[in-house]
């Protein structure tokens, strides 16, 4: 596996992922590559074919695109609470699981279980924790499957 160079970006690609398994990406277009495209050559190919009047840019050009795709990254991030939704997805495995395990009827999660967790957080933490645990999916057909 090749790892990402940080002379790439003279090319126009920096990489996305985490660092152990970078795949590169067009600053220019934002198209993720196989990691098998982590070579120069190839690198310049796909500037020269997909993005053609970029390819003799400066390396300015290519941070201040840089730029613009890692504000992008965290407006995106910020926007869709990844956070939130992890955890609240993960808190909905561990709620499926204590039903299952109780035998009651999987309705209970969306008829009792999260409006009574909504009633406490929303009296103890606020508007914002009860908003917050609303986000658990916990519908009976989510949790049958």
């Amino acid at each position: 596996m090749r790892k990402y160079n940080s002379d790439y970006l003279e090319i126009g690609v920096t990489f996305t992922g985490p660092e152990q398994q970078p795949k590169p990406q067009c600053v220019i277009c934002y198209e993720s590559l196989s990691n098998e495209c982590m070579k120069p050559a190839k690198l310049r190919r796909h500037i020269e074919t997909k993005d053609p009047e970029y390819k003799s840019k400066s390396l300015d050009v290519f941070k201040n695109k840089l730029g613009e795709l890692k504000t992008s990254r965290k407006t995106i991030t910020k926007h869709c609470g990844a956070n939130v939704n992890e955890n609240a997805t993960l808190a909905y495995y561990k709620m499926a699981q204590l039903l299952a395990k109780c035998g009651k009827n999987h309705t209970m999660g969306e008829e009792l279980i999260l409006p009574s967790e909504t009633i406490v957080c929303k009296r103890i933490l606020g508007d914002a924790a009860a908003k917050a645990i609303g986000t658990v999916p916990l519908s009976n057909n989510t949790v049958q499957r």
